[in-house]
């Protein structure tokens, strides 16, 4: 037989309490985390477009006049102090005039086919000072860590277009493989320097890549490129002091993962000491 319920919810209360103080020290981790982030962005984004112009296209760059040069590291510094801000941002609360409702995706076939039916569902967003079940703190760092890496694809994107559009870097390159390029998974990425991806490849190797059909057409030979690739785990490794704000984050997720299962646990216990009360309530002897 369950416990009563009054102990049971007495218990749940004190995992929600503790729920709410893990998001108040969550939210103070990743401040600390993503202002550093975005100076650690600054540092490495310009190291990356500094080796493509004189590692990687010096004879691109050393075409370019005076001022296209200057242009060209102005724009630079532009991405990273919009960098810096979006970085910050992504910890904020949201105003719930603003952005409180993910769209979330539904309808999505596998393994590439064409989607089927696609909806849009809104999905609601809980403040972070109003979150008391760990399964909705949990939602709240995904949003974060998808939002870091989106920031890091878009300030990649950006940059590369940049190098692109001053001339920086291989004329023959198709978007669509640049663009693949920025994406790759970090476990795909291609040696090479930190936060770069340099790739080589000729028409009749692009079969073994279905995610960019038709590639083969479009190479008139055989293709170099390098391209900016911000990868989270470059960037933390050459800043010990982001390294350290992820070790904190790591040790929140951990204690954040024990609270939703005693959390769960505690639901069930709940769900059964509640049907046991159910069935004594409406069972009578014939």
């Amino acid at each position: 037989m369950a416990r009563p319920l009054e102990l049971i919810d007495q218990d749940i209360a004190e995992l929600e309490h503790s729920a709410q103080d893990l998001a108040g020290q969550f939210q103070k981790s990743y401040s600390h985390y993503l202002t550093a982030l975005g100076q650690a962005v600054r540092q490495q984004l310009i190291l990356a477009g500094y080796h493509i112009c004189t590692q990687g296209y010096p004879e691109h760059f050393l075409d370019l006049s005076l001022p296209q040069k200057q242009q060209l590291q102005s724009k630079l510094r532009s991405i990273v102090k919009k960098a810096e801000a979006e970085a910050i941002a992504l910890v904020e609360d949201l105003d719930p005039e603003d952005s409180p409702v993910v769209l979330v995706v539904e309808g999505l076939s596998e393994e590439g086919a064409p989607p089927q039916n696609i909806t849009l569902v809104e999905e609601e967003l809980t403040p972070l000072e109003e979150i008391a079940d760990p399964e909705n703190l949990a939602k709240w760092q995904d949003r974060i860590e998808s939002g870091i890496i989106q920031l890091l694809q878009q300030v990649s994107h950006e940059t590369n277009q940049v190098l692109h559009a001053a001339g920086i870097g291989s004329k023959n390159v198709p978007a669509m493989l640049l663009e693949a390029a920025e994406k790759l998974p970090n476990n795909e990425a291609i040696g090479g320097p930190p936060n770069l991806v340099t790739l080589t490849l000729e028409a009749q190797g692009t079969d073994d890549l279905p995610q960019m059909p038709g590639l083969a057409s479009l190479l008139k030979g055989p293709v170099h490129i390098m391209a900016v690739h911000l990868r989270l785990t470059d960037i933390e490794f050459a800043d010990s002091r982001l390294s350290a704000s992820r070790g904190q984050i790591r040790t929140l997720s951990g204690r954040l993962n024990s609270l939703k299962r005693d959390y769960h646990q505690k639901q069930r216990e709940r769900a059964i000491a509640q049907a046991e009360s159910a069935w004594r309530a409406s069972w009578f002897e014939d």
